[in-house]
């Protein structure tokens, strides 16, 4: 019976991923605050304090996730995000809408690392961790098919009234959380939850990413890897669209096919890294970052969209792979820890790639950042990969 609990854990996971992902948010956000007379300053202020939060909350959290269970910190998530969406759908003024997000912001450090923990830890209790990249891959695929959908619908529902996308997802929040609260706890610590033991499993966490250098050279790649992406999706891709000759309109179906696409490529990763290997997922990922972006600077028409499409399908792969090479060299007790700081490092890098990006294009042409984003990548990225694969052993063979 314990065992058909834990199994039960992955369809679960599932359906928290696939409530957890009607985003019918995603194509109308920046117009929904602009409706409010919110400016492109203050909306950059915005995006910028809730990196930061994430930042600051990130080891916290992750820490908080392994103490007291990934179940627990994934049902106050889901809650979190629940009252997030209340907040902002039901807000009209600069601080309501910083609030909404400050909370959406605090839901999202409880999230990252914690969903990941909680599946290879019930994978491992059923003896079938090497299955990690395919329950990722399907879940990723889940995640688009209600992207999908919340973005068709939430452009019709953004019609009708304003605030009702935020008020559908904060229902499907809700629900996310009913189906986590139904899940059993993957893995124990025995440690007993307090400051103290929380402080004592950072700093053995941190120490832990210092010294090992498989996981010391993927946060670096990782956080060096999505400059680009960061710029373009936080700040230039809808006008970017537009621009190529797409309507306002466009933006729905479009932001539901990279996604689709995107995630239903994601199923596949385990397949993927077993034909092109560790070597070749990460110099495939940096090519198309590197020159997917290059291309997008050089040119502006309609068939760059596929380009588009192809670097969201590489964002979907390269975050698989991080994820399953950092779980191969972390014990269950400070995995989500771990698995935190990484993420910690990532965004505090993208809250200040965000702030840098956002200045750049107010001085340069949108083409010309994009294309030396592309051209950075390369540049730092590629040098990093060769480093790492000819000079040293191969992810999943090396101890350190």
């Amino acid at each position: 019976m314990g065992n058909y609990d834990y199994k039960s854990n992955i369809w679960k996971y599932y359906s928290f991923e696939l409530f957890m992902g009607l985003w019918f948010t995603l194509p109308i956000s920046v117009i929904f605050l602009r409706s409010f007379d919110i400016s492109y300053g203050q909306i950059g202020l915005i995006e910028f304090v809730s990196a930061i939060i994430v930042v600051v909350l990130e080891i916290p959290t992750g820490a908080f996730s392994d103490s007291i269970g990934k179940k627990i910190s994934l049902i106050l998530a889901a809650l979190l995000w629940c009252a997030a969406m209340i907040a902002i759908g039901f807000g009209s003024t600069f601080r309501m809408f910083i609030l909404g997000f400050v909370l959406w912001a605090i839901s999202d450090s409880l999230l990252s690392g914690t969903k990941s923990a909680f599946v290879y830890d019930s994978l491992k209790r059923l003896g079938k961790e090497k299955s990690y990249l395919r329950v990722k891959g399907i879940s990723n695929f889940i995640e688009s098919f209600s992207i999908i959908i919340a973005s068709l619908f939430g452009a019709y529902l953004f019609t009708v009234n304003v605030k009702l996308p935020w008020i559908f997802f904060a229902g499907s929040a809700f629900l996310a959380s009913l189906f986590m609260l139904a899940a059993k706890e993957p893995y124990t610590n025995h440690s007993k939850y307090n400051v103290t033991n929380q402080i004592k499993l950072m700093k053995q966490s941190i120490s832990f990413v210092a010294s090992h250098s498989t996981i010391r050279w993927i946060v670096i790649y990782a956080s060096t890897i999505i400059l680009p992406f960061t710029i373009f999706n936080n700040l230039v891709k809808q006008p970017y669209i537009l621009d190529m000759g797409f309507q306002v309109v466009s933006l729905g179906w479009i932001t539901a096919i990279m996604y689709g696409v995107g995630g239903l490529f994601s199923v596949f990763s385990k397949e993927i890294e077993k034909r092109v290997g560790e070597k070749g997922s990460f110099f495939l990922v940096t090519f198309v970052h590197g020159l997917g972006f290059m291309l997008l600077g050089l040119f502006r028409f309609e068939p760059m969209l596929i380009i588009v499409i192809l670097i969201y399908m590489s964002r979907f792969y390269k975050d698989n792979i991080l994820e399953y090479y950092i779980n191969n060299h972390v014990g269950s007790k400070n995995r989500t820890t771990v698995l935190s700081i990484n993420n910690l490092v990532v965004s505090l890098l993208s809250s200040f790639y965000v702030l840098i990006g956002g200045r750049l294009l107010d001085i340069f042409p949108m083409q010309a950042v994009l294309f030396a984003s592309g051209i950075i990548v390369v540049i730092l990225c590629l040098p990093i990969v060769i480093t790492r694969f000819y000079l040293k052993k191969t992810l999943v063979s090396t101890g350190k």
